[in-house]
C-alpha cells in the first residue's frame, strides 16, 4: 500500500508544478493585455490558482510526505530537521489509517509517538 501513497505524493508535487507554470502564464497574458477587464479576469484567475496551491496542494502534500515518511520508518527529524509550523494532524492520520497495515490501534499508537517527537521538535525551534 505505500506504493499507493508514493504515488499520491508523486502526483501532488506534479500538480504543484503545473499550477506554478500555468500561474507564471497568467502573469505574462494579463501583463500583455491591454483591456482592463480582461487583465482583471486573469489577475483573478492567478490569485485562485496560487491560492489552490498555497492553501490545498501544500498542506495536502506536506501530509502526505510525513505519512510516508512514517510508513516508511523515518524518524520526524530526518523529515523536516527545521519546521516552525505543525502540519495537519487529522490528514496524516487518515493516510496512515488508509495506506497501512497492520493492527490499526499498534500504528496509531506508533503515530502518537511520531507525534510527540516532531511536537519536541518544534518546541525546541521556538
Amino acid at each position: 500500500m505505500k506504493a499507493y501513497l508514493k504515488i499520491k505524493v508523486l502526483s501532488l508535487a506534479a500538480e504543484a508544478v503545473l499550477i506554478k507554470r500555468e500561474e507564471i502564464v497568467c502573469l505574462a497574458r494579463a501583463a500583455r493585455m491591454d483591456k482592463p477587464a480582461r487583465r482583471r479576469d486573469l489577475e483573478s484567475t492567478y490569485a485562485g490558482l496560487r491560492n489552490h496551491r498555497l492553501c490545498v496542494v501544500r498542506p495536502e502534500a506536506r501530509a502526505a510526505c510525513l505519512a510516508y515518511a512514517f510508513l516508511r520508518g523515518r524518524s520526524y527529524r530526518q523529515v523536516e530537521p527545521t519546521t516552525y509550523s505543525l502540519p495537519d494532524w487529522d490528514k496524516v492520520t487518515k493516510l496512515v489509517q488508509r495506506y497501512g497495515r497492520g493492527d490499526r490501534r499498534e500504528v496509531a499508537g506508533l503515530l502518537e509517538a511520531w507525534k510527540d517527537e516532531a511536537l519536541t521538535r518544534l518546541a525546541e525551534a521556538a
